[in-house]
């Protein structure tokens, strides 16, 4: 272990791994050394082997060695990891969920998101095998975090550690919902997974609304709170079909009321951006919800089994949610949530000629989602209305 040590204090690990890829000064045997090495060494860090390791240097390394590895080599060159991975979550799942999982989490959240950023078809088809090898230890450990979390007192709500903690997990199971699947709504668990993560969302906005003034106090539930949206509303996009049991309209509904909740509130400077953020992911949830053919006209011709069957069902929850929420008046929530500006904005824009080029804030990320989900709202059929009155 100690050899270990002195190669991390003295980055000959960094160095092995960042001159790998293409054209590399190692061979396959020095490579095969060096991954043996970092399982080690992970293995003793998960464990508190490493005391002298800050935490910080320990998520540099994964960062930069585990992930550079996991560029060229993972999963195929490198199933050590993979079964690492799923032992240790199968380990976490035994024990019961503790902070102590942090640095498992943190190892696998790094792994996933580099998995996330490779665009070739062979690696997405590998991502896919890894998610169904994944799936369900990391939905258990998951599961117990979120039972954790709905157990604790309310002085304990502000322990940042506990939300940093969330934040890998959550990211970790919510990619992997995402992107670790082809048709996630075919899964067995996918929609059982779908729901547990609706009753994450709607627990984490309760814990905002009635212990508001501890949780803003704490970055990494804000954070936690922001990605956990983020990537709620990029679930929603991937595989809409697997919200059927999660019920499409009770979804749409939630984030209309953040969306009337939120618009306007009046923040401080450093938490503008936070808000933004929020109001973005809501605003895109409902423009995928109205880009999302079957929803908008029931099953497609290459619908059948279980996808027919969840497009029969979501179409339904979509029509019952227009029934209470009508084009028009989602438009003008839209309008409110991202196109409308404060007065002192506009006179500040009004002063200054050269601003007038662009027009005030018109390419915020914030603008462009309100612009895109308007557009969404006027799809067929929803761009007629949807009684027409009859004969006089």
């Amino acid at each position: 272990m100690s050899s270990i040590r002195e190669d991390l204090e003295h980055g000959r690990l960094t160095k092995s791994c960042l001159v790998g890829g293409s054209g590399s000064a190692i061979n396959a045997e020095e490579k095969g050394a060096i991954k043996e090495r970092l399982l080690q060494l992970l293995k003793a860090a998960t464990e508190g082997s490493l005391p002298h390791l800050p935490e910080l240097t320990m998520a540099r390394w994964v960062d930069q060695v585990v992930r550079k590895l996991c560029r060229f080599d993972f999963p195929l060159n490198w199933d050590g990891l993979a079964r690492f991975l799923l032992a240790e979550l199968q380990a976490l799942r035994a024990r019961g969920f503790s902070e102590a999982a942090l640095g498992v989490v943190l190892v696998l959240h790094q792994v996933l998101k580099e998995q996330s950023t490779k665009r070739l078809l062979s690696s997405r088809r590998e991502f896919h095998q890894l998610g169904g090898l994944l799936l369900e230890p990391l939905g258990a450990v998951w599961a117990l975090k979120m039972e954790h979390l709905q157990r604790l007192k309310n002085g304990s709500l502000a322990d940042d550690r506990l939300w940093r903690l969330g934040r890998h997990l959550d990211g970790s199971f919510l990619l992997l919902l995402a992107q670790g699947f082809a048709h996630l709504h075919e899964h067995p668990s996918g929609p059982q997974m779908i729901q547990m993560v609706k009753e994450q969302v709607e627990f984490l906005l309760a814990l905002l609304q009635s212990h508001s003034q501890q949780l803003i106090q704490c970055p990494f539930f804000l954070k936690n709170l922001k990605s956990v949206l983020k990537w709620w509303a990029l679930l929603f996009h991937a595989h809409p079909l697997a919200f059927a049991r999660a019920n499409v309209a009770s979804v749409l509904h939630a984030s209309v009321e953040v969306l009337r909740t939120l618009t306007g509130l009046q923040v401080p400077q450093e938490m503008r951006a936070w808000l933004e953020a929020v109001l973005r992911s809501q605003l895109l949830m409902i423009a995928h919800g109205f880009n999302t053919v079957s929803f908008r006209k029931g099953p497609q011709p290459n619908h059948q089994g279980p996808a027919l069957e969840a497009a029969n069902a979501c179409h339904g929850q979509f029509v019952e949610f227009l029934r209470g929420h009508p084009v028009g008046d989602l438009c003008e929530l839209a309008c409110c949530a991202a196109l409308r500006l404060p007065q002192d904005e506009v006179q500040e824009w009004l002063q200054d000629p050269e601003d007038q080029l662009l027009g005030p804030q018109c390419q915020t990320e914030l603008h462009q989602a309100g612009s895109f989900c308007i557009k969404a709202l006027g799809q067929a059929p929803l761009d007629v209305p949807m009684l027409e009155p009859g004969p006089p």
